[in-house]
């Protein structure tokens, strides 16, 4: 879907999967802070790495925050100058 044939209910949906992923992100920091960090391993050749999973969590907010921007209206004010 374009942005510019976005309407309220993408601008919703987009609103509430940053909503979904920040809430993950807070609790599993939560978690972290209480418990510790967790380790980086390797399970039958398959990596997990929390550090990056945290780095892809917060990279994806922030796309959704650019979609979700970019979906708003938005009004330009400029001030013309004559000479």
């Amino acid at each position: 879907m374009s942005v510019s044939s976005a309407g309220p209910t993408y601008l919703v949906t987009l609103q509430t999967i940053r909503t979904n992923w920040a809430t993950l992100l807070a609790n599993e920091t939560a978690a972290q802070l209480v418990s510790g960090p967790k380790p980086t391993y390797s399970l039958d050749g398959e990596n997990y790495s929390w550090d990056q999973w945290r780095d892809a969590v917060i990279a994806r907010i922030e796309r959704l925050n650019q979609l979700i921007n970019a979906a708003q209206p938005y009004c330009v004010v400029s001030r013309g100058r004559t000479f």
